[in-house]
């Protein structure tokens, strides 16, 4: 399924639903999986990831061993990502999405 996963996703940003609903909240699973082989055809997609920031999440697939071993590494890795898009994709963003709060976690 990661392959329609990410059709829908290139066809909604080609699309421009997000633009259109820009309150709209929709999460994706299995979106990485496939998006390598597709952003060359959808240059839009990296920017779209540069402007929504925001809107991206992190997933780990568990408890399937198809992820990262390290949840987080290779967001941790990034040059190009200083230390405040980092915590927005490894931990904002979904607290963000699901209305909650850092301090139910502390």
């Amino acid at each position: 399924m990661p392959a329609e996963t990410t059709t829908a996703i290139c066809s909604m940003i080609m699309g421009g639903i997000f633009e259109k609903f820009p309150k709209l909240k929709v999460c994706f699973a299995h979106g990485e999986s496939t998006c390598n082989c597709v952003v060359s055809c959808y240059n839009k997609t990296y920017n779209v990831f540069l402007y929504y920031q925001d809107r991206v999440i992190l997933g780990t697939d568990y408890p399937f061993p198809l992820g990262e071993l390290e949840p987080g590494k290779l967001i941790d890795s990034m040059d190009d990502f200083d230390n405040k898009l980092k915590d927005k994709l490894k931990a904002g963003n979904a607290l963000e999405f699901l209305g909650l709060s850092r301090k139910q976690f502390e």
